[in-house]
């Protein structure tokens, strides 16, 4: 009797632990949306520092080119919403854009904080988290440049078009691309034949557009499937259809919370 209640005990206390668990097992990998843009203010140093902190594997970043020539990192053509000034990206200089407050819109205490170079941005990133650009408008030459001097080509992924995704490729081979197929995954197969034939490393869409058979596609072509969790579906219910797909990354404008559900918060 003894003997049985050890056991029965025994076999309780496992189950009340896997019960308690939140945390899937399956843990794909988290980028923070315009570095932790929900966080603190998006595509600025404040907001990749936020997502280090957090130890999120990889901060998205948007990047354009002003009138003089730099890339700077702006999700919109426009300034206007993200800070204090006014105007496309591509007419102002660096200079301008430098001065302006990219931080006081989002809340007082980050006032002062600046529109950053995709130069600061990398070297704040080099050996502390992968990086995710999206090129908004920047020759991708200068991009990929800008990674090999700082040995970062391995630790980048380009979000892209199939036409960029071609030059990319030309241009760098080791550098991971990351196609946003979109309507493909409304074709069977379509999208595991174009991730095959343009030696994809990953493949990107909307949660809402995946199923289970396009990410099983997606992976025998080789390509690991992340998915943009950002908007309605960026919650519990949201990460677990993504776990569900068996997917290998998620996008998320909560990365804090994401990373508490998956058992991974610091």
């Amino acid at each position: 009797m003894r003997r049985t209640a050890i056991i029965l005990g025994v076999l309780a206390g496992l189950l009340a632990g896997v019960s308690a668990s939140a945390a899937p097992l399956h843990k794909p990998f988290v980028v923070a949306h315009r570095g932790a843009g929900m966080l603190a203010p998006e595509n600025t140093l404040a907001a990749i520092r936020k997502g280090v902190e957090l130890g999120v594997d990889f901060v998205e970043i948007d990047v354009r080119t002003t009138a003089d020539g730099e890339l700077v990192l702006m999700h919109d053509s426009s300034v206007s919403r993200t800070t204090n000034g006014a105007g496309a990206v591509r007419m102002l200089t660096a200079v301008q854009i430098a001065a302006l407050d990219a931080g006081a819109k989002f809340g007082a205490e980050y006032a002062g904080e600046r529109v950053p170079t995709f130069a600061q941005a990398l070297d704040l990133c080099r050996g502390r988290v992968r990086v995710y650009v999206d090129p908004k408008d920047v020759e991708l030459t200068r991009v990929i440049a800008m990674l090999r001097e700082r040995d970062m080509v391995a630790d980048a992924v380009i979000y892209c078009d199939v036409l960029q995704a071609i030059e990319v490729k030309q241009l760098e081979p080791k550098l991971a691309i990351m196609p946003g197929p979109d309507q493909w995954l409304l074709v069977g197969g379509v999208a595991e034949d174009v991730a095959r034939s343009l030696k994809a490393e990953y493949l990107d869409s909307h949660l809402i557009a995946w199923t289970k058979d396009a990410v099983e596609g997606a992976h025998r072509s080789g390509a690991k499937v992340c998915v943009d969790i950002m908007g309605p579906t960026d919650n519990e219910e949201g990460w677990r259809r993504a776990m569900d797909l068996s997917v290998d990354g998620i996008q998320t404008d909560r990365p804090d919370e994401l990373l508490r559900f998956l058992g991974r918060a610091k």
